[in-house]
């Protein structure tokens, strides 16, 4: 006589326990997770502009004799100052704010993007 069958292969009771499942929940199959839903993420200040909206980083950076050439007049390195160089953020298309999943994810390419090296390490350039 054969008992009941079980949904996950098992045909009896008794093959489900030498399997080493002794309890009812174990042989309910898992529910796969659910991709996280963005909208529900925490919002944060975006890493890549520290929250401006835009920033600099294109320029990269300069040391003081550097600068000193880059910017000869006084009205060049108020221009640097005041933000004239300054890009849109990137990231956060210049909100400030990302959902942190999302704003994350956006952020590590941007640096990988200046570091001139992609996902797998291959120069980009």
């Amino acid at each position: 006589m054969r008992n009941e069958e079980y949904d996950d292969g098992y045909d009896s009771k008794e093959s489900f326990e030498r399997a080493g499942c002794d309890r009812e929940e174990d042989m309910e199959p898992e529910e796969p997770e659910e991709e996280p839903n963005p909208r529900h993420d925490p919002w944060i200040i975006c890493p890549t502009c520290s929250g401006d909206g835009h920033h600099c980083r294109h320029l990269g950076a300069y040391t003081m004799e550097e600068f000193d050439e880059a910017f000869p007049d006084a009205e060049d390195r108020e221009d640097y100052f005041s933000g004239v160089y300054d890009k849109t953020c990137e990231t956060c298309a210049g909100a400030g704010k990302v959902r942190q999943s999302v704003g994350l994810k956006r952020h590590e390419q941007v640096l990988r993007n200046e570091s001139g090296f992609n996902e797998a390490g291959e120069p980009l350039w």
